[in-house]
């Protein structure tokens, strides 16, 4: 063994350090590193031990040979290290072989690269700093550490970008993309949206907001129109808009006279260019009255009965005089529409108000707060429409009943369970919505299928079975909700027009008997109202009531 000179004094000290002999040093010491088990030392000492760099360092290095690192010392012997630090010298061999420049002390070539405010330096990502650096990136190099933190004092052109675009502070730059949060979303795009709020005087006041609009201008939507046999908002449009509002207000008035100057306002809001300057794009606006201002005797005059779980809902959010429920493809024109129209309410107060959200979807269908898919089983002919949906005659003919109930909705424990048990809940599969008897989405349920077993395929207790009408014997009513997050609640308001209130209760009834779901579902808001016939000119909003 050939023993280097002056091999006592440096096997107390230095020799450790400079070979990574865990023995040979304090193993709490901190050094920083070339690779795993090597270290930092001058050039002079490294050429005597035959030390040479492996490729240029990483991150970087003490400026003096004892200044401490963030790399913690370990031993080669270790266990954990030895396979790491044969990788070391092996790619400290094949960079000796390839000759690449080597860099011992970058401190002076990355001292701009310095973060701001952090402790130790730390890597950037392969190629972010572009062709001008003076740093050596080795080719397929990872570095994993997100370079926000580094803040250069000038920056250089990236070699991805096009010829004539250096990036500078305001210029491009290859930003990540990040992806907001469903409420960080509604937050953003409501904008002002959140503030219909009750005054101290019980009038609706809309709470300003200091979040900005979008800069850029929606793309065109096709416009619904407003007069029509039957009120916009309910079958139309065909693809509900993907934001909605809805305010429910009591009135000190007791007949419906006012409501001719409402509908008149409403077909205005088209045209107003200081309340909605882009236009009203899909907006849409329907109105609906509590039972207390529908006539004795018509459709919709009758209030909901108690129903399971009922108790659960504040005093406060049980019916209400006045529905006025906003849908628009831009939330940002909501609460000012809402707002506007509130006003012409003979002393408005506000029961409770709700913003709400679908996901995209195809036509009525669309994924709920639970992940599947919701609106599947709905009238779609106009002569299904008629039979279950339309009052068929009398002063609120071409008018429906709508039911609203806010379910609060146990999404953790509901997705804790398995995707089978899940289904076995809702009675359709995950993945496209189809009935667990066969077929595609838009089939029936086959309530006996069976599998070879003789089990029920579509379970008894689950919801798509507890659901069917053909248990109640009642019509088909259609179904348009929408989901809503409220201070970490997330939920469902459940909203269904049909042509008479009996359709919704015997259906609820049943539910509360042997539906599975009703354990993952809390009601929180619950209401009816008479969704007014359709208006015009000629025949003012509520007219037909008079």
């Amino acid at each position: 063994m050939v023993r280097l000179r002056g091999w006592r004094r440096l096997r107390g000290g230095v020799l450790g350090e400079q070979t990574g002999r865990a023995d040979l040093v304090d193993p709490r010491a901190r050094r920083d590193t070339l690779h795993p088990g090597r270290f930092c030392a001058p050039p002079p000492a490294r050429r005597r031990l035959g030390i040479r760099p492996a490729r240029p360092v990483e991150h970087l290095p003490c400026e003096r040979r004892r200044r401490r690192c963030e790399s913690r010392l370990r031993s080669p012997r270790e266990p954990a290290a030895a396979g790491a630090d044969r990788r070391g010298l092996a790619a400290h061999r094949r960079g000796g072989r390839r000759g690449r420049r080597r860099l011992h002390r970058p401190v002076g070539r990355l001292r701009d690269l310095r973060p701001r405010g952090l402790g130790a330096a730390r890597p950037v990502l392969a190629g972010r700093l572009g062709a001008a650096s003076d740093v050596p990136v080795p080719r397929g190099l990872v570095r994993q550490v997100d370079d926000r933190a580094l803040r250069p004092r000038e920056r250089h052109r990236h070699p991805e970008h096009s010829a004539g675009h250096p990036v500078t502070e305001s210029g491009p730059r290859n930003e990540p993309t990040f992806r907001p949060s469903r409420r960080g979303l509604l937050s953003a795009a409501l904008g002002g949206a959140a503030g219909l709020a009750l005054g101290a005087t019980g009038g609706v006041a809309l709470t300003r907001t200091d979040t900005p609009a979008p800069a850029s201008t929606p793309a065109p939507t096709e416009v619904v129109p407003v007069r029509g046999e039957h009120q916009a908002g309910v079958h139309l449009p065909a693809s509900p808009q993907q934001f909605g509002a809805l305010l429910v207000l009591d009135t000190a008035a007791t007949d419906t006279g006012w409501l001719a100057a409402l509908g008149a306002r409403i077909v205005a809001l088209g045209s107003d260019d200081a309340l909605l300057p882009d236009g009203a794009g899909d907006l849409t606006v329907t109105v609906g009255i509590g039972p207390r201002l529908v006539p004795d005797g018509l459709p919709g005059s009758t209030d909901l009965p108690g129903f399971a779980d009922d108790n659960e809902i504040d005093p406060g959010a049980r019916g209400g005089d006045v529905l006025l429920a906003a849908y628009s493809s831009d939330p940002t024109v909501l609460a000012a529409v809402l707002a506007d129209l509130a006003l012409l309410v003979p002393g408005a107060v506000t029961r409770w108000q709700q913003f709400v959200f679908r996901g995209k979807g195809s036509g009525t269908k669309a994924r709920n707060p639970l992940g599947f898919m919701d609106g599947i089983v709905v009238p779609h002919t106009s002569a299904e429409f008629a039979d279950g949906v339309w009052i068929p005659d009398g002063p609120a003919a071409g008018g429906s009943i709508l039911v609203i109930r806010r379910l609060r909705l146990d999404t953790s424990a509901f997705r804790a369970l398995e995707v089978g048990e899940r289904e076995a809940v809702i009675g359709r599969r995950l993945s496209d919505g189809a009935p667990l008897s066969g077929g595609a989405p838009d089939d029936q349920v086959d309530l006996r299928a069976k599998t070879p077993e003789g089990e029920l395929l579509v379970p008894a207790r689950s919801h798509a079975r507890a659901a069917h009408p053909s248990f109640t014997g009642s019509s088909l009513m259609f179904r348009r909700s929408y989901s809503f997050e409220n201070d970490g609640e997330t939920g469902l308001v459940f909203m269904s027009f049909q042509n008479e209130l009996r359709t919704f209760v015997v259906t609820q009834q049943r539910l509360d008997e042997v539906d599975a779901l009703r354990t993952f579902s809390t009601p929180t808001a619950s209401a009816t109202f008479l969704v007014l016939p359709g208006f015009d000119d000629e025949r003012p909003l509520g007219s037909s009531l008079l």
